[in-house]
């Protein structure tokens, strides 16, 4: 059974990911770099429609927090919704790791800063991954993974 205290304490970190990502998605030095690694679409709308995404996500996460913070039963169909919220949260955990890899220096953040920041971000991914997502999907029955 999903423990509701270790998500809801874990929420706060999810949504700053979320909109972290999002704001990663938003740069146009990021558009660019989409654009230049496949030249056959458009990285700017790409990204762009990735950063509404984001955005949305983050305000669902704000939702998905305030229900464990009143101790909400989450019924079968919660789960699965929070489900693919978290697994979205994980492609935001990569999106803004990748954007401190790509601005860290040029922000002038020291090697500490970065680290700290990576940190942060593998912290999130594993207890995503080795924690909430697995009680989750052991609630729902779940025992396929889906590759992000």
């Amino acid at each position: 059974m999903i423990h509701t205290d270790i998500l809801e304490l874990a929420m706060e970190g999810y949504i700053e990911t979320a909109i972290e990502a999002a704001d990663a998605r938003n740069s146009d030095f990021a558009a660019m770099v989409g654009c230049q690694a496949r030249p056959d679409q458009d990285g700017v709308a790409g990204f762009r429609e990735q950063c509404e995404q984001f955005g949305e996500l983050a305000g669902r996460l704000r939702q998905w927090q305030s229900r464990l913070a009143e101790d909400q039963e989450l019924d079968r169909n919660d789960k699965q919704l929070l489900l693919a919220d978290l697994r979205l949260v994980l492609v935001g955990v990569r999106i803004a790791a990748f954007d401190v890899g790509l601005y860290a220096r040029g922000a002038g953040m020291t090697d500490t800063e970065i680290a700290d920041e990576l940190g942060k971000y593998a912290r999130l991914d594993s207890q995503l991954r080795q924690t909430i997502l697995p009680q989750l999907k052991n609630d729902l029955g779940v025992s396929d993974t889906q590759v992000l």
